[in-house]
């Protein structure tokens, strides 16, 4: 069977049968190879369809074909995607380098690498399955998360009137909340990891700038160990942060608030000593000031709340600058590779009713396969959409839209904030609201 059928096959297995084929496939070198590109955690900014469009325009490279070649180990292609992945090439320069080595393969063995452009074989293939085939294989990342304060303060005003012991503790560091990507800054391999565990594409000087800043630490702590780095990977705004992101030019600025050991970015260490958040702060500002490295590198704003009033008229205040809001913290804390009552987040939240346009299912590969995996909704002719939404609302809305009811319908959203352009940004589908209609 060609490579194509292989991954066609496992449409037709159940997940148990799927787990035991890959036992058997991921033996084969070549096979092997095209899931870890396709699985794995390397991020390609050029979707298969994209570059089906540039293949067809007149961008693309005229490559001379005396005999069609076989996809193989040492496809020369594999090199251009991982210089993709890694955002050393990009743009029209990526799709041209991957069209020279694309076009003289197979056309079967063409619809593999576009496969492996999408990260998705749509035939209940994941990370997870493959873990289970050939445990150890990825690593999925357990970074340190916040919970929400407002949901914190009303259960401790339960707990104040129950006559027990409030849980957050005052005063905190109550740090800005920029609107950037997340990413712990791995030592061992010089990455910038995401939440799940994917790579973002660094310059080099931010690389070697958070190297030093690790080494530093090192030794003023005694660590015994180069520290990773946890923080915010931001671009002064939005826009040019996602910009970084989507054109894969490389970030090149990180806000720092926190050290960990490398493998707690996976939950796999436990035993980082407590530090004085306020004099990590201190000594990270000492070092950016000494090496003259404040284009690399910086920490977040914060002040010492001594009330739940002194933060709100903070988190007023980063609002009104067009940020996120903030996140509030013990003044001495270690870090916990999971979601933490340590951290807490404060975020603006705005609703609205807005008429839903339709649905997008969610990907094949997910438990919501056959479901929404989104809504749609119009605000002021902008269409965005919804990602989050409970399970019966999920069902719910998959079951009107297939049977034609959904479009038109009013649903109640929560949102953060708008974009510049004025779409919605993370947005919360919270009920559908039949009690209205479009025009009410």
């Amino acid at each position: 069977d060609s490579m194509l059928q292989k991954i066609n096959a496992y449409h037709h297995l159940t997940p148990t049968q799927a787990v035991e084929q890959l036992k058997t496939d991921l033996q084969d070198a070549l096979f092997h190879k095209v899931a870890m590109a396709t699985f794995g955690n390397q991020r390609f900014f050029l979707k298969p369809e994209k570059f089906e469009q540039f293949l067809a325009s007149k961008k693309a490279p005229q490559v001379e074909v005396d005999a069609l070649e076989p996809l193989t180990v040492s496809w020369p292609g594999w090199q251009v995607l991982e210089a993709m992945a890694s955002g050393d090439l990009s743009g029209d320069a990526a799709k041209v380098a991957l069209a020279t080595h694309f076009l003289p393969l197979y056309e079967e063995d063409r619809g593999v690498i576009l496969c492996i452009l999408d990260k998705t074989w749509r035939a209940g293939v994941t990370q997870d399955t493959i873990n289970q085939a050939q445990p150890g294989t990825f690593r999925p990342a357990k970074l340190m998360l916040a919970h929400k304060l407002k949901e914190r303060l009303e259960h401790d005003a339960k707990q104040l009137a129950k006559g027990k012991p409030a849980t957050v503790k005052w005063p905190m560091v109550s740090t800005v909340k920029y609107d950037g990507f997340r990413s712990a800054f791995e030592q061992r391999t010089g990455r910038g990891l995401s939440r799940e565990a994917n790579p973002f594409p660094l310059t080099e000087s931010l690389v070697s700038a958070l190297r030093q800043l690790g080494e530093f630490l090192d030794t003023v702590y005694d660590l015994g160990y180069t520290p990773a780095l946890d923080g915010e990977l931001f671009k002064g705004n939005w826009r040019d942060t996602a910009k970084a992101r989507k054109e894969g030019l490389g970030y090149d600025h990180k806000i720092v608030f926190s050290m960990m050991h490398d493998d707690c970015i996976f939950g796999e260490y436990a035993g980082d000593t407590e530090f004085d958040v306020v004099e990590f702060f201190e000594l990270v500002d000492r070092f950016i000031s000494d090496f003259g490295l404040q284009a690399h590198l910086s920490t977040p704003e914060y002040i010492i709340a001594e009330s739940p009033e002194q933060e709100q008229a903070f988190f007023e205040e980063q609002l009104a600058k067009g940020l996120e809001g903030t996140i509030n913290r013990p003044l001495v804390h270690g870090y916990e590779s999971k979601r933490s009552y340590l951290w807490l987040k404060h975020k603006n939240e705005e609703r609205e009713d807005l008429p839903i346009t339709g649905i997008e299912y969610a990907d094949a590969r997910s438990s919501n396969a056959g479901l929404a995996g989104s809504v749609n909704v119009m605000r002021e002719g902008k269409v965005s959409g919804c990602h989050g939404m409970s399970d019966k609302i999920r069902k719910q809305v998959t079951e009107l839209h297939e049977s034609g009811q959904l479009a038109g319908l009013i649903a109640e959203v929560e949102y953060h904030e708008l974009t510049p352009d004025g779409f919605l940004r993370h947005g919360v589908i919270k009920k559908i609201r039949f009690d209205k209609g479009v025009n009410s």
